[in-house]
């Protein structure tokens, strides 16, 4: 080995030890590129991984996804920086809703729980060169002991430092690169392999790969085409992209599908470059509001092209054209823009070719008009979508004519291979319809109803709206099952009691009372009746659920009787209070310390947390200011505390 690499490697190993010297000596945090080889092509992946490990068993806890930059749970540090774009800049001035799928929170131990992601959805290299990478994550955590206060204790631990190189343009490389890409791209029949191919032309952009892009955002059909349209609002090769965006937009064989937005997005850019202040900074609104207003003045002269081809145009293509204008007046309009004089007309102009738009753009086209014109000029295009399934119709349509969509919602919805889902079932008004007893006391008999399918779920959605009196016995039956078999259809079982709450109170208390006792479902089924059916027949089960030894079912209890119960329940949450005080006041730290879920002093804190939202924020009688002084000075924690204070409250 030579003098200059061991030279480098001790180097490298210096400043490792120089950054990791910050981390607690029993865990563990590192970097890897995913690769053996450190060299990396212009426009090719940078996979990484990181690693948490400890030697400490149970000590630390870590909620481990995929790292995103939009979260900023891990972030990383390039040098040098300045030949590479921080993606954090084409996220300016435009909202960003980010996904974290995590593994859930697990302790730390001996065996590594790793993560991978690619550099390239944080930077994107302009130039080759010599770069440097460093990660460091806040997604640790500890709980603290009493002694220190309870509570968690969030690190910040810093990874070792992992080097590279990005290798100057290799077109013979590029061609291959491309050619692999398109190859996947026509072949690909797995959604992945698909969108991985997307994703890598998009990291191409080179002038060949750009013009392909180009070419896939016009000819492909909405919806499909908003992948490129991802494509190229990235590509740094604007200057290839306008014009070709400016002569789509009058040729009217060309759809005009996400080509306005697309293309002053584009304009605004080549005119101001990319933004040069980051969130945070006082000045980033000043530079937002100048970055719109002048999007608005690039649609305004986008729209005019636009508008002059639609003349030239006929069938689907004409059709998109026209909602692409209406769309793009409406957004100007809900943004204070200038408001066309003839919108009006152009709604209607609008809602007159949507038999021939994409039905996503059918839902929106619709979503938007029902807050402008009458409810009976839609009613045509809400059966044209009803078919789909789309809920957004079915719940207009019940909203204007519930009598008409609940019977079109309970003639689909038992049928086979129906769209009709079981969030559309439970739009339907509640009544009883004996003339689907055949067909549901067969579900009901079914041994499939004891699995927790969507069908199962469906098929008790319709039951709970709209089963006769005459399947009590069959339903009773399938919970009895249920309860037997532990086979876990929590959804189904709480449809079911909802249903003998609405025909057999009495009874429903009584077999409430028994499903409470089930181990995995018992603290949902508030939740699951809160959210379906209400009613007044659950509330002595509540109360007397408040005394349950399953504190996360008196947890659920208190809260529905905070929710619906009357001013007289007042008295019973604060005697449950009273007592979970009594138990814990000599040891009030025990509580504060984030100890497993399952934990006796984990599920008496949220008790205590849920019987204080109970109480503070009921929806039929307000605390007295000396209830809530009591309130306040009785919380042995500090959300309960946050809670009796009014910054914040639980949920069902």
């Amino acid at each position: 080995m030579s003098r200059v690499p061991i030279l480098g490697f001790l180097i490298s190993l210096t400043c490792a030890q120089g950054l990791l010297a910050s981390n607690p000596n029993d865990v563990n945090f590192s970097l890897q590129l995913t690769r053996d080889t450190r060299l990396y092509h212009l426009g090719e992946p940078v996979e990484f991984e990181i690693s948490y490990a400890s030697e400490s068993e149970h000590k630390y806890m870590v909620s481990a996804g995929r790292p995103s930059p939009e979260l900023r749970s891990v972030t990383l540090r390039l040098s040098p920086s300045e030949t590479a774009l921080d993606l954090d800049v084409l996220r300016q001035c435009a909202g960003f809703a980010g996904s974290h799928l995590s593994s859930g929170p697990q302790y730390l131990s001996l065996k590594p729980i790793s993560v991978r992601a690619d550099l390239q959805d944080w930077y994107r290299f302009q130039k080759p060169g010599h770069y440097s990478l460093t990660a460091t994550s806040v997604e640790v955590w500890r709980a603290k002991s009493i002694d220190e206060g309870g509570g968690q204790e969030y690190l910040t631990l810093e990874s070792n430092s992992v080097e590279f190189d990005i290798l100057p343009t290799d077109p013979s490389w590029e061609a291959e690169e491309l050619g692999k890409i398109l190859h996947d791209l026509e072949g690909a029949s797995v959604p992945g392999v698909l969108s991985r191919a997307q994703y890598r032309l998009a990291l191409l952009d080179t002038p060949e790969s750009v013009q392909k892009s180009i070419d896939l955002f016009l000819s492909k059909a909405y919806p499909e085409k908003y992948a490129y349209f991802n494509t190229l609002s990235s590509s740094f090769r604007i200057d290839l992209i306008i014009p070709a965006l400016e002569k789509a937009l009058s040729n009217p064989d060309v759809s005009p599908s996400g080509v306005l937005e697309l293309l002053s997005d584009l304009q605004v850019r080549k005119q101001l470059g990319f933004p040069q202040i980051l969130q945070g900074d006082e000045r980033a609104r000043a530079q937002c509001e100048e970055r719109s207003k002048l999007r608005e003045e690039y649609l305004a002269k986008d729209n005019a092209l636009l508008l002059a081809r639609i003349a030239r145009s006929s069938g689907p293509l004409q059709s998109e054209s026209i909602y692409e204008v209406w769309r793009n007046a409406e957004n100007g309009a809900a943004n204070g823009g200038s408001t066309p004089q003839s919108l009006t007309q152009l709604r209607l102009t609008a809602l007159s070719v949507a038999e021939n738009l994409h039905p996503d753009q059918q839902t929106q086209l619709l979503i938007t008009l029902w807050k402008n014109l009458p409810h009976e000029q839609l009613l045509p295009l809400i059966h044209d979508l009803a078919p789909e399934g789309t809920i957004d119709a079915f719940r207009l349509w019940c909203e204007g004519w519930p009598g008409e969509c609940s019977e079109a919602i309970l003639s689909g919805a038992l049928k086979p291979g129906t769209r009709i889902s079981t969030p559309v079932v439970l739009l339907t008004s509640e009544s009883e319809h004996p003339e689907l007893d055949p067909v549901l006391n067969a579900a009901l008999t079914n041994p499939a109803m004891l699995q927790d399918s969507l069908e199962s779920v469906r098929t008790a959605a319709v039951v709970l709206r709209a089963g006769s009196r005459e399947l009590l016995p069959a339903v009773d039956n399938v919970l009895t099952q249920s309860n037997a078999s532990k086979r876990f259809n929590c959804q189904v079982q709480g449809y079911f009691l909802g249903y003998l709450f609405r025909v057999a109170p009495e009874h429903a208390q009584s077999r409430m009372g028994e499903s409470l006792q089930d181990e995995k479902c018992g603290s949902q089924f508030f939740h699951i009746l809160n959210t379906v059916r209400p009613s007044e027949g659950i509330l002595p089960v509540a109360a007397s659920a408040l005394n349950s030894p399953d504190l996360a079912i008196a947890g659920k209890a208190a809260l529905f009787l905070g929710e619906h119960g009357p001013a007289a329940v007042e008295d019973l949450l604060w005697l449950r209070l009273d007592a979970l005080w009594n138990v814990w006041h000599d040891k009030p730290a025990e509580l504060r310390i984030n100890s497993p879920r399952a934990s006796l002093q984990q599920q008496s804190a949220l008790l205590e947390q849920s019987l204080a939202s109970a109480l503070s924020h009921a929806k039929n009688w307000n605390l007295t200011s000396a209830e809530r002084d009591r309130l306040r000075g009785g919380c042995l924690t500090e959300r309960c505390q946050s809670i009796a204070e009014g910054k914040m409250s639980l949920g069902l």
